[in-house]
């Protein structure tokens, strides 16, 4: 019987001997990380590139959702309250210690300025990555991809409108920044070629976004045009009427007429 038993005792400890033996892996320490998906990992499926938009909205929507801050621009108000908090995006730092007057306003921005310019870097990364998916996508995957671009696109231009608004001349940057290096020598642009490229972002998401979005939250087409006809007619007047806080801003009448044509075109579409 003890013989037996001992016989029966080796048999279990060999079976999970060799259960544990088979369960090991030679790749255990070399595990993709469950916490946080690895880049390379990402940018597979239009679902991913949906994912990196809705996020691109999350952190740009902030920029805009306090524009009533902005009727300053056309008569003094103060603000008060807790809309405009310190340290938190989400609860309008962007907008915190500014002077919400007629004039002057773009000098005390600074938050904003640095906030938008990470709203860009945002929209960039989702651009350049759909952009890549893009090279290899199948047919069907196409127009869907080139809309989540179209909306990133979008989101670019709002940006950067914004950004001409209050300081005319900026640094532009079209592509992701990974380092401060990249950017820590650029120089401002002209307005003009500022509000080039910005048409060119409302137009590409006019013509790739549907007419009406079926997802809650997600542009459509009335929006890129409108954004385009307002760039427009915002250029008309700066031309029409002058810019004299802008140095070497030099109104054109010609360039006033064709805005206010081209606003009016996209006002019959």
């Amino acid at each position: 019987m003890k013989r037996a038993f001992n016989i029966i005792s080796s048999v279990a400890i060999l079976a999970v001997l060799a259960a544990f033996t088979a369960g090991c892996r030679k790749d255990l320490l070399n595990q993709s990380p469950t916490g946080e998906l690895d880049a390379g990992a990402f940018w597979k499926t239009e679902n991913d590139a949906i994912i990196a938009l809705q996020g691109a909205y999350a952190d740009i929507r902030p920029l805009f959702d306090r524009d009533y801050y902005f009727d300053g621009m056309g008569e003094y108000i103060r603000t008060r309250g807790t809309s405009a908090t310190n340290g938190n995006l989400q609860k309008g730092d962007a907008y915190q210690g500014a002077t919400y007057a007629p004039s002057g306003s773009g000098q005390t921005f600074d938050k904003m300025y640095r906030y938008l310019y990470g709203g860009v870097n945002r929209a960039n990364y989702v651009i350049d990555n759909v952009n890549k998916m893009l090279q290899t996508a199948a047919p069907t995957a196409v127009p869907g991809l080139e809309r989540v671009v179209g909306e990133a696109r979008l989101l670019r231009g709002m940006i950067y409108f914004r950004l001409i608004t209050l300081w005319g001349d900026v640094p532009y940057i079209g592509k992701t920044v990974y380092a401060d290096a990249e950017v820590s020598r650029l120089s401002r642009l002209p307005i003009a070629q500022i509000k080039d490229s910005i048409m060119a972002d409302f137009t590409y998401a006019f013509e790739k976004l549907p007419v009406k979005a079926t997802e809650f939250g997600r542009a459509s087409k009335p929006a890129a045009l409108a954004f385009r006809g307002k760039l427009q007619l915002y250029w008309a007047s700066w031309n029409n009427y002058g810019w004299p806080e802008l140095q070497g801003f030099a109104p054109s009448a010609a360039a006033a007429t064709a805005a206010y044509t081209a606003a009016a075109d996209d006002f019959k579409k």
